[in-house]
């Protein structure tokens, strides 16, 4: 399991395509839990990047407040901040409609390490994709390509 301060890129590739009711409510995402040590077993921290946001969606980190609007890699994301169980939660919600991902999650834990004293000594324990609908009456979802890769440093 390595270090934050340890990944030299996390680059990720995804093409997703929707078609849905005006009911449904989902959200397209990426998932990345982090720990303190390498021996722990509860995240500490749980950082979520949504690429697409359809309908009332909400992540556990969205409490209401006003969203953070934060710049990552040229594109603006709306930024939660907010607790899921005991670990500390950062959703990044693109502002935008979007239907592929082409880039390096590193950057929004690099931003999180600068704006919100991450710790670059704690450890990448897991890196999750997906497409995850609350409801609709009707809808289909693609996901035509996805690559996920780590690079050290």
């Amino acid at each position: 399991m390595p270090q934050l301060g340890q990944i030299k890129s996390l680059s990720t590739d995804m093409d997703y395509k929707f078609t849905y009711s005006d009911d449904t409510s989902a959200f397209v995402y990426y998932d990345l839990v982090i720990l303190k040590h390498d021996t722990s077993e509860k995240a500490s921290y749980i950082v979520r990047v949504w690429l697409a946001k359809l309908g009332d969606a909400k992540s556990s980190s969205d409490n209401d407040a006003k969203p953070t609007q934060v710049t990552i890699s040229d594109v603006v994301y709306d930024l939660y901040t907010g607790h899921n169980g005991n670990a500390p939660e950062y959703t990044f919600v693109v502002t935008m409609k979007t239907h592929n991902f082409h880039g390096n999650l590193m950057d929004f834990i690099n931003y999180l390490t600068k704006a919100k004293s991450l710790d670059s000594s704690h450890y990448l324990a897991t890196n999750l994709a997906g497409i995850q609908v609350f409801d609709s009456t009707q809808g289909t979802t693609t996901m035509s390509n996805f690559s996920a890769s780590i690079q050290l440093a």
